[in-house]
């Protein structure tokens, strides 16, 4: 059930859902300050879990004279490990979200912190199994994120050899990452405002995997090697509803959890949010009927045959 926040409440729910973000965190703002206590804020929780994945999408000043986030904080945000920044000038909005929900508010990030200077409203929503208004405004959201302009990708090397997640045993793999790698940063030219090639993140891998435990000395080669270099008995995959790791079968691409909601319905069409391979935001495009995005379908039929070859 969505709850209205004003105040106290609403500046509390806004540093929460910074402070609880494990997976993902989205910040979706025209402009901003990062301010010393916002920093404080974010390095609390992604430098001391880098394994969460920062969106950050901003526009333009009110007066449209100057980008919403300036060089320096943009520097800043640089700092952290696992981040996409992203330039929409047609954003107008204020949506702040980690797996757990999301907040359309008046509320500035930098507001969160102090006292408001100003009457300011929210709606937060849980994240619910089931379609609801913040699955809505997470996907809308997602579909913004591509479709703005990618000023800076990074994204974190984890170990090739990690722990397979058990939903139902409530066990969880090992996601320290080894390193970060900057895939495109074009910042300099667009505060510059010189030209620059536009790209999307969805042009840049999820995340990338040494080809060994440990550094062992060899950063530079294996932050060059992509998905494509996991073995191919990679056992993980993810849950087409909620995007949990999950053992890696197309006949079963959903978390128990998520499982028991399919069942009450029963639509093998039904449209979900991530793709079973790969664990990227599907949009809708994958289903039990159709669980991995279409680019991803003919290595996760290999893959299938490797770990289910008995089907």
């Amino acid at each position: 059930m969505a709850d209205f926040l004003s105040d106290q409440k609403l500046r509390d729910k806004l540093a929460e859902i910074i402070q609880e973000a494990k997976d993902i965190l989205i910040i979706i703002t025209p402009s901003v300050r990062l301010v010393a206590p916002t920093r404080q804020l974010l390095d609390n929780t992604l430098k001391e879990h880098p394994n969460v994945r920062l969106y950050f999408v901003f526009s333009r000043t009110a007066d449209l004279s100057q980008p919403g986030l300036s060089a320096e904080d943009a520097d800043y945000l640089k700092s952290l490990p696992n981040l996409c920044l992203v330039y929409d000038p047609k954003l107008n909005a204020r949506y702040y979200a980690n797996e757990k929900g999301g907040l359309i508010t008046s509320l500035t990030l930098d507001h969160c912190n102090k006292e408001l200077p100003m009457t300011e409203y929210g709606v937060y929503m849980p994240k619910s199994l089931l379609p609801n208004s913040d699955t809505e405004a997470f996907d809308r959201t997602s579909e913004l994120i591509k479709a703005g302009e990618a000023l800076f990708v990074k994204r974190p090397v984890f170990p090739r050899h990690r722990g397979i997640v058990l939903p139902a045993l409530g066990a969880r793999e090992d996601k320290t990452p080894l390193a970060s790698k900057i895939f495109y940063d074009c910042t300099k030219e667009f505060y510059a405002g010189t030209k620059y090639t536009p790209k999307s993140v969805s042009d840049f891998p999820y995340e990338l995997t040494s080809p060994e435990d440990g550094h062992n000395g060899r950063e530079a080669s294996a932050l060059q090697k992509t998905e494509s270099r996991r073995p191919k008995n990679y056992e993980f995959g993810y849950c087409i509803r909620t995007g949990v790791r999950i053992p890696f079968d197309l006949q079963m691409p959903y978390c128990p959890e998520a499982y028991a909601e399919w069942k009450k319905y029963e639509r093998p069409d039904w449209k979900e949010r991530y793709c079973h391979y790969s664990g990227q935001l599907s949009n809708g495009l994958t289903s039990l009927r159709h669980p991995v995005l279409p680019e991803y379908e003919s290595r996760a039929a290999e893959k299938q045959k490797v770990l289910h070859p008995e089907e």
